[in-house]
């Protein structure tokens, strides 16, 4: 036994090292691919809901509030569902990973654009919550407005809007501006939707949203029907032209990018799972290899036990001298005659039986003759008497 225990403790500690790194591996491979899943399904909806829209431009899509949402794509509905399921996945199961705001982010559009405002609002708090420093946000910040927009919880939607117009980088800001300038469109202060409108394109004239917001600008002018203003509002249309040819081309120029990103994103994914297949083909690897060494260190433990023991048998045996032999001997021999002693007494016990049986039998038959006697002498007797009665002698 105190060979073996080596033995068993050395395997444990290399199975539970290898073990651990397989399921490290493992854990980290699936819960990107399930992260990717999610932004697949997301990138999916996103096309069917421009589809959508694009179908059905007739619909009255930008009206704030809940009714933009009235009429949705079913299958748009679906994959965002998906997303939202696979970036739950993430959170639940790879709470320690580097994903966690990604998901989170992600999930709380999904859910959004399938109008479950509450689930995308509590997913949006928590990463503001528990990412404070991370790249999304500010973008959870804006998306959570929007579900505060949609609840017609104007007010702290605008808090929400300001605040990011203020310090949030520059795609933030200027969506929060534009939504700024569109929520007091909605409500038909038109004078407050100009004054958005400018200021943010004072903030942010090289953006990319300057022709949307040129565009704005020009119809809240007009909505005031003020003869005045329609000089204002034909030069921000003119503006709009001017920028959108300028926005066009940044929109290639950013596409081109896009799809160039997405391709190095793609390559760094399959990349990255192929370094995470051969982290596990090398751990496998490196698993047979251990078990093999732990084999031949067994063999060899086992071969020096049973060196060891032969050895010490041999000692024994050479320490027995020529008395203990004879003392062997002698007890030999008196075993051998008690056993035969032993079948001496048996034997003569057998014929003790014998005889005994012998001597009841003579017994019995000893007893018969006598009766047989006993019953001729009484016969005898009778006749002797009868015989005298008959002749008269006494």
């Amino acid at each position: 036994m105190r060979w073996t225990y080596p033995i068993r403790q050395l395997r444990l500690r290399t199975l539970v090292s290898l073990l651990l790194a397989c399921c490290l591996s493992a854990s980290a491979c699936v819960y990107f691919n399930t992260f990717y899943n999610a932004r697949k399904f997301y990138r999916q909806a996103e096309k069917e809901r421009l589809k959508h829209e694009e179908a059905y431009a007739s619909w009255a899509f930008d009206a704030a509030g809940p009714e933009r949402q009235l009429q949705r794509s079913g299958p748009a509905d679906q994959l965002y569902d998906k997303a939202a399921r696979k970036a739950s996945k993430v959170l639940d199961k790879y709470k320690e990973s580097d994903l966690v705001d990604d998901a989170m982010l992600l999930m709380g559009k999904a859910f959004y654009w399938r109008g479950e405002y509450l689930r995308a609002v509590q997913s949006l708090r928590d990463l503001e919550t528990n990412f404070p420093a991370s790249e999304f946000y500010n973008q959870a910040r804006y998306w959570r407005a929007q579900c505060l927009e949609a609840q017609r919880i104007y007010s702290q939607a605008q808090q929400i809007y300001r605040a990011l117009l203020e310090d949030a980088p520059v795609e933030v800001a200027v969506l929060a501006g534009l939504r700024l300038g569109e929520m007091a469109y909605d409500r038909r202060d038109y004078v407050a939707a100009i004054q958005e409108f400018r200021a943010t394109l004072e903030a942010y004239p090289k953006s990319d949203l300057v022709a949307q917001l040129w565009l704005r600008l020009g119809e809240a002018q007009m909505a005031l029907k003020e003869k005045s203003r329609f000089g204002e509002a034909l030069e921000s249309f003119r503006q709009t032209l001017a920028a959108g040819a300028v926005g066009r081309q940044r929109r290639a120029r950013r596409n081109a990018e896009q799809q160039r990103a997405e391709t190095a994103q793609q390559q760094h994914a399959r990349r990255r799972q192929a370094v995470h297949q051969g982290r596990e083909l090398g751990a496998e690897a490196r698993c047979v290899a251990a078990h093999e060494r732990q084999q031949r260190h067994k063999v060899v433990v086992q071969i020096k036990w049973h060196e060891r023991l032969g050895h010490a048998l041999q000692e024994r045996f050479d320490q027995l001298d020529g008395a203990a032999l004879v003392k062997v001997d002698r007890l030999a021999r008196r075993v051998a005659a008690a056993r035969a002693l032993a079948q001496l007494l048996h034997v003569a016990a057998q014929r003790r039986q014998q005889v005994v049986r012998s001597e009841r039998a003579v017994a019995q038959h000893r007893q018969r003759l006598l009766d047989e006697i006993q019953a001729m002498r009484a016969g005898t007797d009778e006749k002797v008497r009868l015989l005298r009665s008959k002749y008269g002698v006494d």
